[in-house]
């Protein structure tokens, strides 16, 4: 273990003030009086800042984030941009690329559980944090909505459908906990429910179809088809571009 003596080398020295004990330059704030007591007690060596320290809160607190240049080896700091981009996007085309139905939690902290049982999950943040351009990435995607169980949760999810419906080649959503304002780590986790129950939650949900998609016919003889208008309207409203694929036709189970 290191000794106070060894410590000490790193610190701006004031005085001793014990046998074992000195009085020393905070490195933390900018510090004239020697605030720092570093001592050694029994074997452990002890840092204490008389200082003190309090929390200032601004109006209008601007925060600034930092672009990394790897190829230059550079960063830039920049307010925030107006282009907005999800977390982990990549995961989300591959998934959507691969006909894997990608997730959208209410928190981080939700799309985090999804994610660590396999799961492709994004987060939609907050009803302020949702942005309507986020629905481009969903663009032929088969998407299941996981909102919160409140009044947020359920304005938020009624935003990201309505923005999505033009983009996302199926929407599917639930709500997954019993408690009040329960999300889906709490079905999971506090709940105590398994990832099973929670595909068979998410297969009996109702599958709401691309607004150009339509079923013609009931049982058997049922086929899913494309509503030439519907599609030409919405690709008239300056949408990039739709997907519309055989397989996810033939296939709109949004469970893996």
């Amino acid at each position: 273990m290191i000794t106070l003596q060894e410590l000490l080398i790193h610190f701006e020295t004031s005085r001793k003030i014990g046998p074992a004990s000195c009085q020393c330059k905070c490195p933390v704030h900018y510090d004239s009086k020697a605030s720092l007591t570093i001592s050694e007690d029994k074997g452990k060596l002890l840092l204490h800042c008389h200082a003190g320290y309090s929390k200032i809160r601004f109006e209008e607190k601007e925060i600034r984030y930092v672009t990394m240049d790897r190829k230059n080896d550079t960063y830039k700091y920049h307010k925030k941009s107006d282009h907005a981009v999800l977390c982990n996007l990549p995961s989300r085309i591959r998934a959507v690329k691969a006909g894997y139905p990608v997730y959208i939690a209410e928190g981080e902290k939700d799309a985090d559980t999804l994610n660590k049982l396999g799961y492709t999950a994004a987060t939609a943040g907050s009803t302020s944090d949702w942005r309507r351009e986020y629905a481009f990435y969903f663009t032929g995607a088969k998407v299941v909505i996981l909102p919160d169980k409140d009044e947020p949760g359920m304005k938020l999810k009624d935003q990201i459908v309505k923005d999505l419906r033009h983009f996302a080649h199926s929407i599917r959503w639930t709500i997954t906990s019993t408690a009040d304002k329960g999300d889906v780590t709490d079905s999971l986790i506090k709940e105590g429910h398994s990832k099973k129950e929670l595909d068979e939650l998410i297969a009996a949900s109702e599958n709401r179809g691309a607004p150009w998609l339509f079923t013609d016919g009931e049982g058997a003889r049922a086929k899913v088809k494309i509503n030439g208008d519907i599609l030409a309207d919405s690709i008239s409203r300056g949408l990039p571009y739709l997907i519309v694929r055989t397989e996810y036709i033939t296939n709109t189970a949004a469970t893996r």
